[in-house]
């Protein structure tokens, strides 16, 4: 085996292309009027997802999302791990999915038939009632060998949430936002985004004759555009 030498510039090369993985041109921002692409992948102890979409025959990147599975999880049969990704998946994105058609890949050929079961109980039953929410087009099978980001993020989740504890004293609390910028920096960039300043300029005015057509979904709140949807 070759001996790999890891110098300092290789680690400045990785921090580099870790950052380029999170910013344009690789990430986008969501189009709803286009549809939506899902990669999922498992491992034995991970759930990974990739939302995305295509542009000009081009696929970019919307969200990674990827978390730890439970020890009960852990247990289930491989197919129900992947029906276990799809459920998990879908509502991490609901956001961004919810009265959109959704493009569904996983390296799972029998995934189909979760959106065709007629099981009427048991968690498959729970998730599949879950699924038909959803806009889902179809479920095509990518290989392994091609499914490869999502894998990295499956076999690299994120470690489950903390349970806090309950305490009768106060927490302190610290203002986070009287330097914070964040604010400003989203109300900045919708002005310049040219889909979503012209709602910004719709919303702003009660008159228009279209301010109907976007309020709802659309709010505006201190000159930021929110997108309503129902719990």
């Amino acid at each position: 085996m070759n001996h790999i030498e890891w110098s300092d510039k290789c680690t400045k090369a990785f921090g580099e292309l870790k950052t380029a993985l999170t910013q344009a041109p690789i990430l986008q921002t969501p189009n709803f009027n286009e549809p939506f692409i899902l990669e999922i992948d498992v491992c034995d102890y991970g759930l990974g997802a990739i939302l995305s979409q295509e542009y000009d025959n081009q696929q970019f990147v919307i969200e990674y999302a990827s978390r730890t599975q439970t020890a009960a999880e852990r247990n289930y049969f491989p197919t129900e791990k992947e029906a276990l990704a799809i459920y998990w998946a879908t509502k991490h994105f609901r956001p961004y999915l919810e009265g959109t058609m959704i493009y569904i890949r996983s390296d799972c050929r029998a995934l189909q038939w979760l959106l065709d079961t007629k099981d009427s109980s048991g968690r498959l039953a729970r998730w599949a009632i879950s699924l038909s929410a959803f806009n889902i087009v179809d479920i095509k099978y990518k290989p392994g060998k091609i499914n490869t980001n999502c894998d990295t993020l499956s076999r690299y989740p994120l470690p489950p949430q903390l349970t806090l504890l309950n305490t009768t004293s106060s927490p302190p609390l610290l203002n986070i936002w009287d330097n914070c910028t964040l604010l400003d920096d989203i109300r900045t960039e919708q002005y310049n985004d040219a889909r979503l300043k012209p709602i910004v300029d719709i919303l702003s005015n009660p008159t228009h004759p279209l301010h109907h057509k976007f309020h709802p979904p659309f709010i505006l709140i201190n000159g930021i555009l929110y997108r309503y949807r129902s719990p």
